[in-house]
């Protein structure tokens, strides 16, 4: 791996994959290319973007069906909170 930032299509292209192995069933995978995947469309949309607003839901989704409600339950409690432009970013419900 490399130290440099992901870019967007090289991050999105792993959320995507990871969605896509979450929903062929190979769990272990899906949870690498989504954390990766997730870490990578943060750093270069920001918290506030509406397409990694939308991938974070999908990624709680798959946290909360492997047994990890915590962890989905405090990504929703950091997706939801104000925005730097003052908004708040969504209520975000599996």
């Amino acid at each position: 791996a490399s130290d440099q930032a992901q870019s967007f299509p090289a991050a999105f292209t792993d959320f995507l994959l990871g969605y896509a192995n979450w929903r062929d069933g190979n769990l272990h995978a899906a949870a690498r290319l989504m954390k990766s995947g997730s870490a990578g469309m943060r750093a270069q949309l920001g918290p506030s973007h509406p397409t990694y607003i939308s991938a974070m839901t999908q990624y709680a989704a798959f946290l909360d069906q492997t047994h990890h409600a915590a962890e989905a339950a405090a990504l929703r409690a950091q997706l939801a909170q104000p925005s730097s432009t003052g908004t708040m970013t969504a209520a975000l419900q599996p």
